[in-house]
C-alpha cells in the first residue's frame, strides 16, 4: 500500500517491518521481505541494510529455529 501510495521505502521501514515479523515468529515473510530490500538497493540505496536490520533477521532466525538459514544472511 505504501508504494502504491507514492509513500517513499527505506531502511528504517524494512527494518520496523522484519522486527514486527520477527516478534510473531514469520520467518518466511521477514526473509521474503529482506530479499526484496536487497533487490530494491540496486536502484534506492536508502533502503540498504544495516546491523539493525540483520540483528533483526538473525533474530528471527533464532526464534524460529532456521540457524542454517541465519548463516546465508551474509553470504
Amino acid at each position: 500500500m505504501m508504494r502504491s501510495d507514492s509513500i517513499p521505502m527505506n531502511t528504517v521501514f524494512y527494518t520496523t517491518m522484519i522486527k514486527g515479523y520477527s516478534k510473531e515468529w514469520r520467518l518466511e515473510q521477514a526473509y521474503h521481505l529482506y530479499q526484496q530490500m536487497l533487490q530494491e538497493m540496486t536502484v534506492n540505496p536508502a533502503v540498504a541494510p544495516n546491523t539493525i536490520t540483520y540483528n533483526s533477521l538473525l533474530d528471527c532466525c533464532v526464534r524460529c529455529f532456521d540457524m542454517p538459514r541465519a548463516t546465508t544472511i551474509f553470504q
